[in-house]
């Protein structure tokens, strides 16, 4: 689904008007070739609170290059920041399966905490 139009001013100083995802934020660099025009959503941001402040796990957002010359690129995809890189999620039974992932860690991780609570209670 599209929702505007915006303009944007290519490297060879064309100035061309493109379509829009209603999920986009707007924000496209000028001065790039078309195929490196990409869609991108506001960024999601999963923090935890730590004994030093606030971590970040990973963060996530809607991405589409439409007009990429790599055709697996123009699918409109989620990509997630983990391991200090994007890997782009192009099916929601992908993105899915990541979640179900990330929730199985959380029950290792509720785990350890109860063997922590055992520990500590008895008084190590």
């Amino acid at each position: 689904m599209t929702s505007r139009t915006t303009r944007v001013r290519l490297i060879d100083g064309a100035t061309i008007a493109v379509a829009e995802p209603h999920w986009c934020l707007g924000q496209h660099e000028d001065g790039l070739d078309l195929v490196d025009l990409s869609h991108n959503s506001a960024q999601t941001t999963y923090c935890v609170d730590t004994e030093r402040g606030p971590a970040e796990l990973f963060h996530a957002l809607v991405s589409q290059a439409p007009y990429s010359s790599h055709t697996v690129e123009r699918v409109t995809n989620v990509a997630v920041y983990l391991d200090h890189d994007y890997h782009r999620f192009r099916d929601a039974a992908a993105l899915f399966a990541l979640a179900d992932q990330i929730a199985e860690q959380a029950i290792q991780l509720r785990q350890l905490a109860r063997q922590l609570d055992e520990i500590h209670h008895a008084g190590q």
